[in-house]
């Protein structure tokens, strides 16, 4: 069977059911109306791959490895280099030089598959073709899929997602645990008899990266079971009251804060709330500033939280950052094979905030594309 023709005569799903319905081996080629491509890969009606051939899938899949941070990125860099010389697939050769773990590699291409066709699924033009013959994948990893079952789960995709998106407002924000999610541990009593029973397996794990403070991005890379999967746990999570999102400079200041409350003297009661009120204050300025001056604004502000008697705090912190940002800037080299000009498509690629970048920019300066290096500028003071 080899067919061609536009998505306004036949629409992904229904291409996909012929396909199945019929038990075929091949490729499916959809192509949008700017020329860009997905390949999905069949075998005997199921879906084994999806490909976005223009990205280069070796790289894809790297880069959503070093992002679930399974690998590091100059691991990444060593292995497509390596991959031309010895003419094997990069997962394959991951896994034969111990950088991964094979469950890792499985667990990435099964997520890569499902998101690759819900972003085409609900696509009205364009064209098709699907192309018959065996195609090329990473066997033994990931079991063929039944289209049908893949179908199912993408109409549920589209049916829950502008839900979950009221819930999930940005990929910016912090996640972080309430005071009851502090408290909730995996049950080893009856179902029920605590708040944290009944939970998904996708929720405790979501749960169990809200300890570390991350972006709800990197949480979702992190837990690799997909943006979907991940965001609707965390709907989940916030409706049961045990995590909530914050935005970044909220999240930092709420943890200054409370490392603070630590060494005040308990006498200083009033000063204290002179403090916090300062601290609204600050946070409902930063909230207002435009985006261009949100980077050194929310750095200021920082340093403005802190006081003079804190600054060595104030540099650990955009320490911690400035070693984010040069992850990734090895990571962007590795994908797109050189350093960016400036810093600016590093927050393009949601690879890190622009307020990240704006406290790293307190304390370093970035040499440029020769090296990629960040280099120490005047102290911050």
């Amino acid at each position: 069977m080899s067919i061609r023709g536009e998505l306004t005569e036949l629409d992904v799903p229904g291409l996909m059911q012929l396909i199945a319905t019929h038990g075929k081996t091949g490729t499916l080629v959809v192509q949008d109306p700017d020329d860009h491509e997905v390949h999905v890969l069949f075998e005997s009606g199921d879906i084994v791959g999806a490909e976005v051939p223009e990205r280069g899938e070796s790289h894809r899949v790297g880069e959503l490895l070093v992002k679930a941070e399974v690998l590091a990125p100059e691991d990444l860099e060593w292995a497509l280099k390596e991959q031309k010389s010895r003419g094997i697939r990069l997962g394959d050769l991951l896994v034969a030089d111990g950088k991964i773990d094979r469950q890792d590699l499985a667990d990435i291409l099964r997520v890569q598959i499902y998101e690759t066709v819900f972003r085409i699924f609900t696509w009205k033009q364009g064209k098709f073709e699907f192309r018959a013959g065996p195609p090329e994948f990473e066997r033994g990893l990931v079991g063929p899929i039944p289209t049908d079952h893949l179908l199912m789960d993408s109409f549920r995709m589209v049916d829950e997602w502008p839900q979950i998106k009221k819930w999930v407002p940005s990929f910016d924000r912090i996640v972080e645990k309430t005071e009851i999610g502090e408290k909730v541990r995996r049950p080893l009593t009856p179902r029920g008899s605590d708040p944290g029973n009944g939970l998904t397996e996708a929720e405790w794990l979501m749960l169990d990266l809200a300890t570390h403070h991350l972006s709800v991005q990197r949480a979702i890379y992190r837990s690799r079971i997909g943006e979907f999967e991940a965001c609707k746990a965390l709907k989940g999570l916030q409706e049961k009251g045990l995590v909530r999102l914050v935005v970044a400079g909220e999240a930092l200041t709420k943890r200054l804060v409370v490392g603070q409350r630590r060494i005040w003297n308990p006498g200083a009661a009033l000063a204290a709330l002179n403090v916090l009120l300062i601290l609204a204050m600050l946070i409902t300025a930063a909230a207002l500033l435009t985006p261009a001056l949100a980077g050194s604004g929310r750095g200021r502000a920082l340093e403005l939280m802190l006081g003079p008697d804190d600054q060595g705090l104030s540099a650990a912190i955009v320490d911690g950052r400035a070693r984010a940002v040069g992850e990734a800037l090895a990571l962007y080299r590795a994908e797109h094979g050189r350093y960016p000009d400036d810093l600016t498509p590093l927050t393009e690629d949601g690879l890190v905030s622009r307020f990240d970048l704006g406290l790293t920019e307190r304390r370093y300066r970035y040499a440029g594309p020769a090296s990629g290096a960040l280099v120490p500028s005047e102290p911050m003071h």
